[in-house]
């Protein structure tokens, strides 16, 4: 537990915020928000930090546990780069949840965690973007390491939810310094695909974070969550609470005669109230380093460069021990302190016979000094940190940096020696995030290699938290880099933003990289950024710029002979392409990757060309064709498996797409033993994103079946499976579900899962199922007779399938007004959207486009005859008017004048 009686009372001011805090823990109510964000009130960027959000967040901790002894408490510190993790971070509430819940067993996380650790600590990093974005054929990548995790984690969780009857917290998380992860908090949780802070589905959660700013509502974490959280602004001591903490602190003589009102208030005019600058007041006048009248004659410009200053006359060794804190930044402990001590060559005439232990405890007295919240570490406080480099370190060193750079070289060395014993990966991380600094320091293009180095290699394993850890240390010496290096920090950040899923934002960075660096350096990369930025477009369905980028970079990479990559390029030029209905286009896409990954005898890679390549076919409705590519894919697949070049969850992908054959077959004897098979070896490997779409699948079999009620539990439980692990199949489910409840004529029910669908999608930018929600949710707005909310989000739809280029979805929509329109008897309009329905799905596939010809006939015929001469003749001219080929064309008008039989009598 915390140091609960020294917070307690050395603990002044902030008592309003406390109350807040105590009336939002007591509170049952359901519709409270389940974050309090504590955050600086001052808007100056130089006076924030050391208003004593820290100690009010210790403080917090210690009423919840008198308030509720039952409740596990959690804290975080953003400060220490271990805290960074969302693993960590889950271990925590593991742990903490198991001290107050000793019967609870969560043995899922445990065995996955175990199996996480095993899995990182083997795992041999991806080589290139080719085989990091082959995603399930040769090795599954962090992020897929980490879906087990979040699923045990979350079951966990949820089985201690079950058995809490009461509506109060029984989990609190508190966050401090948060302002270290703001850019991007996604580190802190077990899977991107959720915001910072996540409930896990664990009900009785709640989460307090303190931060120098408040909330960026704009920030992609923050957006649309304002009911979530409730801000409380931090101020300052105010007058009487400065006086109340120095005569609570002081122990210097007189503390009450000599601080007059007068006095005090010159004091509070200068410190401005701020804690951190009180406290070292309070800190210079115990050590009798100042006296009171010496600080009021202090001008208030220069005050803050005085009071700091004089921490170097504080009694030595304290004053040196400090000046190692601040530059050693990311641990300091006795063990690191006696190290430093014992190797420094500088000025040794004051480390002889030094108590370390004793030493650390007097350094604890310091009001910037705490306990860590973890380990023996002890910490400054990170404001405190910024001012003592700023002005105390200039004083000490004849040379700029002198003393400092011995001091991490030595750090180094610290750290070299603690990695060369057997160490599990997450502390070989921790520790090479805390070297990485210093190496910097002591000579600043070595440090950039090497850190350089770190960050490739946490790129290649999808290690997103440590990757971002390493390129925040990164950042502290970007004003000391070099043009290239700078240009190289752009172009690191812009890959991983696109691995954190941030795609617009990778994109804004890879622009920036290309407007400012030189031409030699972007020739250089010009191939692979080109590829990154298409996989960005790509996840944001940006199809026809994903198109240009990907081709421009398959042109450079078969000149400088890459055929492995250019290989992958084509085959995700026919994935696109088939998204897009452009079946030609995409034979001819994967016709070309299966080819060069023959002429390459690259298996892993053909085998994915020929699973594309039948999932195509059946698309285009050659079933047959579909089945003898997919075969032989699940063959090879089969084949690398058994010599351990290939991960078995590409048997399960090319099982499921069988299934999907017979699915369209209407064979739902074969799809059902298809994707069952998919299942088991899902199952088996904790593939979470392919469970969550077998599920899905099954639930589209017994749509089939017309078991309706069945289906409905199948997306649900595809649904809860999906949910941190895969976005794409989390909508689908959604979008199911709210379909099954149509069929089940319970429109109403349809309503909520639809827009949710549309909620989710937008997170994740995926525009296609947005818009696939948005159509269905017009259907069902239409049956409920809002026809206003109906066609503005046809219209809406309409808009954004024209741009992205979807002609199915441009298709459906088309059909829908022309039924409207049919139904109002104004056929000329309703075979005009006819005609249009059936020119987006002739730009889409064959099958589609033969099946929407059938339906408009059909729909001609219905009409008297009469009325059919007059539309067939409007039909047809304004057919010609579209401007297809003649070959497609022509099938239409063959149909149309079919219809003079009819007439004819």
């Amino acid at each position: 537990m915390i140091e609960e009686q020294k917070i307690t009372d050395t603990f002044i001011g902030h008592q309003q915020e406390l109350d807040i805090f105590n009336q939002w823990l007591a509170s049952t109510d359901s519709a409270k928000p389940w974050i309090l964000f504590f955050h600086d009130a001052l808007s100056d960027p130089e006076k924030k930090g050391g208003v004593g959000k820290t100690w009010l967040l210790r403080r917090c901790a210690v009423a919840a546990h008198r308030q509720r002894p039952d409740i596990a408490i959690v804290m975080v510190d953003f400060f220490n780069a271990t805290d960074r993790d969302g693993v960590t971070v889950a271990q925590r509430i593991v742990e903490s949840l198991k001290l107050v819940y000793p019967a609870w067993t969560p043995s899922a996380f445990q065995e996955s965690l175990a199996a996480y650790l095993e899995s990182i600590s083997q795992q041999e990093p991806y080589i290139n973007a080719t085989e990091v974005t082959d995603r399930g054929s040769l090795r599954i990548d962090a992020n897929d390491l980490l879906a087990p995790l979040y699923d045990a984690f979350v079951r966990d969780l949820e089985s201690l939810d079950r058995e809490l009857a009461d509506q109060h917290t029984h989990l609190l998380v508190l966050f401090d310094t948060y302002e270290l992860i703001e850019q991007n908090p996604v580190i802190a949780v077990l899977n991107a695909a959720h915001a910072f802070p996540h409930t896990y589905n664990f009900t009785h959660i709640a989460a307090v974070i303190a931060g120098r700013n408040a909330p960026d509502w704009q920030h992609r974490n923050w957006e649309g969550r304002e009911r979530e959280v409730r801000c409380i602004p931090v101020h300052p001591f105010n007058f009487d609470e400065m006086v109340q903490f120095i005569n609570n602190n002081g122990t210097f003589a007189n503390v009450h005669s000599s601080l007059s009102t007068e006095k005090a208030q010159a004091l509070y005019a200068r410190t401005e109230g701020r804690p951190i600058l009180v406290g070292l007041v309070t800190d210079m006048l115990n050590h009798r380093i100042m006296h009171l009248d010496e600080l009021i004659a202090t001008p208030s410009k220069d005050f803050e460069r005085f009071l700091v200053t004089h921490i170097n006359h504080i009694e030595e060794p304290l004053n040196w021990a400090i000046l190692f804190m601040a530059h050693t930044y990311h641990r300091f402990n006795p063990a690191l302190l006696d190290w430093i001590l014992t190797h420094l060559t500088a000025d040794k005439k004051f480390i002889l016979d030094v108590d370390i232990q004793a030493l650390a405890e007097r350094l604890l007295e310091l009001s910037f000094v705490r306990r860590a919240s973890t380990g023996d570490n002890i910490t400054l406080h990170d404001e405190m940190r910024r001012l003592v480099n700023t002005y105390n370190w200039s004083a000490q060193e004849i040379f700029p940096e002198q003393y400092r750079a011995d001091i991490s070289r030595i750090v180094v060395a610290y750290y070299e020696k603690e990695l060369a014993s057997p160490l599990n990966k997450p502390l070989q991380q921790i520790y090479t995030i805390e070297m990485i600094y210093h190496k910097l320091f002591v000579d600043i293009n070595d440090g950039f290699t090497f850190a350089a180095q770190c960050f490739n290699e946490a790129i290649g394993f999808w290690q997103s938290a440590y990757a971002r850890a390493i390129f925040q240390e990164l950042q502290k010496f970007s004003a000391t880099f070099s043009e290239e290096q700078r240009w190289r920090m752009l172009h690191g950040e812009a890959s991983l933003l696109r691995r954190e899923e941030n795609n617009v934002r990778a994109l804004e960075f890879y622009q920036r990289l290309e407007e400012q660096a030189d031409e030699h350096f972007l020739a250089q990369r010009h191939a692979n950024i080109q590829f990154e930025k298409g996989k960005c477009y790509q996840q944001i369905s940006a199809f026809d710029q994903a198109i240009s980028c990907f081709r421009d970079s398959y042109e450079l990479e078969i000149q400088q002979q890459n055929y492995s990559r250019a290989a992958f390029i084509l085959n995700t030029l026919g994935l696109i392409s088939r998204k897009l209905g452009k079946m030609s286009e995409a034979e001819k896409y994967c016709s070309e990757s299966m080819a060069l990954n023959k002429q390459i005898k690259n298996r892993r890679n053909y085998a994915n060309a020929l699973n594309t390549m039948g999932n195509l076919y059946r698309l285009q409705g050659k079933m047959d064709e579909a089945l003898q590519y997919i075969t032989v894919a699940l063959q090879i697949r089969r084949e690398l498996y058994s010599k351990g070049l290939t991960s078995e969850v590409g048997i399960g992908q090319c099982l499921s797409s069988a299934g999907l054959v017979y699915l369209m077959m209407g064979d739902f004897t074969l799809a059902q033993q298809y994707a069952e098979a998919a299942f088991n070896v899902y199952e088996r490997n904790k593939y979470l994103t392919g469970i969550a779409a077998i599920y899905n699948r099954f639930g589209q079999l017994d749509i089939g079946r017309m078991q309706l009620t069945q289906a409905l539990e199948w997306f649900k439980r595809g649904y809860r499976a999906s949910l941190g692990v895969s976005a794409e199949e989390e909508i689908n489910s959604l979008n199911k579900q709210g379909r099954v409840f149509i069929l089940l004529d319970q429109v109403e029910k349809a309503l909520p899962f639809f827009e949710q669908a549309i909620r989710r999608s937008q997170e994740v930018e995926d525009v296609y199922q947005r818009l696939e929600s948005l159509i269905d949710l017009a259907a069902a707005q239409h049956r409920l007779a809002n026809k206003q909310a109906m066609r503005r989000n046809l219209e809406l739809a309409e808009q954004a399938a024209k741009a992205f280029g979807y002609h199915d979805l441009s298709g459906v929509i088309e059909k829908m007004y022309g039924e409207e329109c049919y139904r109002l008897h104004q056929y000329q309009l309703a075979f005009q959207h006819f005609a249009l329905y059936c020119y987006h799905m002739a730009h889409f596939n064959s099958l589609e486009y033969e099946a929407t010809i059938r339906y408009t006939i059909d729909k001609l015929l219905e009409l008297s005859t009469d009325q059919i001469a007059t539309v067939k003749e409007e039909l047809e001219t304004y057919w010609k008017t579209l401007e297809l080929e003649d070959s497609v064309s022509s099938l239409l008008i063959k149909s149309l004048r079919r219809t003079d039989l009819l007439l004819d009598i």
